[in-house]
């Protein structure tokens, strides 16, 4: 079942940055993301990994918020806990 990077957000007491309008109906490892899977950031240091790779929404750490949107197109979903909120 789908759903938006706002609902998402809201599961996880996140703050979404970008779109919270698009659809998500998969989770993803890093680096094997899609248009419409969700993974996590867990700090600014791994962005570089993403280089070439575009996920519907990522779940990033609340002080890698301003890097990430710098460096990606895709919405984000600014948590205490990327790891925790992606489990």
């Amino acid at each position: 079942m789908a759903r938006t990077v706002a609902e998402l957000a809201a599961l996880v007491q996140g703050e979404v940055t970008g779109n919270p309008d698009v659809l998500i109906d998969d989770v993803a490892a890093l680096d094997c993301v899609a248009e419409r899977t969700v993974t996590f950031l867990e700090n600014a240091r791994r962005l570089k990994r993403l280089d070439g790779l575009t996920p519907g929404a990522l779940i990033v750490p609340r002080d890698a918020v301003e890097a990430a949107s710098k460096t990606l197109s895709c919405p984000l979903i600014a948590v205490d806990d990327p790891q925790g909120a992606f489990i």
